[in-house]
């Protein structure tokens, strides 16, 4: 972590947190098609908070994912997903586990897959 550039710029750089915004960038790039340089209207990615505060990080047509950029997930990661939607995909590390409503899915393969055209 380099605590300068994240307190000068009030960016972070760490891993994970990098991973979910490549994550967004891209499903903006795929699914947005009113992109321009200095402003767009997003219409099919969005984010998702609830009243309590629970988030998950990007919504696209109504599919949530969540970005969990880490060696091990639980079901605690998910939680959020499973209550309010039953079904979603939480891009991991290296996980990959599609028999669960929630699926595990790496996100390299995720982006390779979303690249296809």
């Amino acid at each position: 972590m380099n605590t300068v550039i994240q307190k000068k710029l009030g960016v972070s750089t760490e891993i994970p947190e990098l991973v979910e915004q490549l994550v967004g960038k891209e499903l903006l790039i795929r699914y947005e098609s009113n992109l321009s340089e200095s402003c767009y209207m997003v219409e099919n990615v969005c984010f998702w908070y609830s009243q309590t505060g629970n988030e998950v990080d990007y919504l696209v047509r109504n599919i949530p994912i969540e970005v969990k950029y880490k060696n091990n997930v639980s079901k605690k990661d998910a939680i959020t997903i499973t209550k309010a939607f039953g079904k979603g995909i939480l891009l991991t590390k290296k996980m990959i586990d599609l028999s669960l409503p929630i699926k595990r899915i790496p996100v390299s393969l995720f982006l390779a897959v979303l690249s296809i055209d």
